[in-house]
């Protein structure tokens, strides 16, 4: 019976390499792999505030929660199209996952649209609908006029 090992391979990249531990995390040597732990980091914090586990997520975009783990930990790099399925079933924009300058850090959009989604779920029903109205008319309030009480005559 024939076994098929790397070694066998001419100039293998294979050859000598030594699995790590699956407990320790390899340290980001280039920018995507460090980009790759960024948005895997922003995909558990998402995750999280959704209240989705790792399986959950995992069923809904067609992997193992082994995957789910993998993405998250920086271990494997997402597929666009993947990329795309998880925001969706997150509810947030790729661009949340992905991050920008803002959102890289965790104070910023991503931190803040993940600390309002998490208080919306925990949230009664029936407090959403008045509150909704609340932050709609808020968003129409010109930011000059912001923060600004009227004052009260008597």
């Amino acid at each position: 019976m024939w076994c098929f090992d790397c070694h066998d391979i001419p100039n293998s990249r294979y050859v000598g390499a030594m699995p790590q531990p699956a407990s320790q995390s390899p340290a980001p040597t280039d920018p995507e792999q460090a980009f790759d732990r960024q948005v895997g980091e922003r995909l558990k914090a998402y995750r999280r505030a959704a209240r989705l586990s790792q399986t959950e997520l995992g069923r809904r975009i067609g992997v193992t929660f082994q995957q789910v783990q993998k993405y998250e930990n920086g271990f494997n790099r997402i597929a666009a199209s993947r990329l795309w399925l998880v925001a969706r079933c997150l509810g947030v924009p790729v661009t949340a996952l992905i991050g920008d300058d803002e959102a890289a850090t965790s104070e910023g959009p991503a931190s803040d649209v993940a600390r309002l989604l998490q208080a919306w779920r925990a949230m009664d029903p029936a407090h959403r609908a008045p509150l909704l109205t609340l932050m709609e008319n808020l968003g129409t309030i010109p930011r000059s006029k912001r923060g600004h009480r009227p004052t009260v005559t008597t």
